[in-house]
């Protein structure tokens, strides 16, 4: 089918396109050799080729993002939506955290889940991690709480 390519002196099968695990995970070849006498003598061999999928590190947007909330802040405001670029699904949560005041889904959308006193914090310092099965990747949400008088 043209996916590859057998040298005839040599034997060596390389590829004529790029493989790609989601479209085609195998490939099964049917190879003969022949060696030109006579009379002919050939053999035939059967070759399988498994694809392996390759993948990456998700990428997000910015290492770093700040947002500015204002205390008054009614509870399950949507803050921000995180975003990473992978070719695999991708599925967001909070790293290393006992905080409650904010949740992530899984498709990244990052809400206040209780209620901010500038008095008391002024600062959070979120990680928020995509994870591809294989790989995750960390991007940092500053969120400064900002005070109403």
């Amino acid at each position: 089918n043209g996916t590859f390519v057998i040298n005839g002196t040599s034997g060596t099968i390389t590829l004529a396109r790029t493989l790609d695990a989601r479209v085609q995970s195998s490939y099964v070849l049917s190879v003969r050799a022949a060696d030109g006498g006579t009379p002919s003598l050939s053999s035939f061999v059967t070759v399988v080729v498994t694809v392996v999928a390759v993948k990456y590190p998700p990428v997000f947007d910015a290492p770093v993002v700040s947002r500015f909330v204002r205390e008054d802040t009614t509870i399950f405001t949507l803050l921000y939506v995180a975003h990473a670029t992978d070719r695999d699904p991708v599925v967001y949560t909070l790293a290393n955290t006992t905080q409650t005041t904010f949740a992530i889904n899984s498709t990244g959308y990052l809400i206040l889940t209780a209620p901010l006193d500038a008095e008391v914090i002024v600062q959070y310092r979120l990680i928020i991690q995509a994870n591809n099965s294989v790989y995750i990747a960390n991007q940092s949400v500053l969120i400064y709480v900002l005070n109403v008088v």
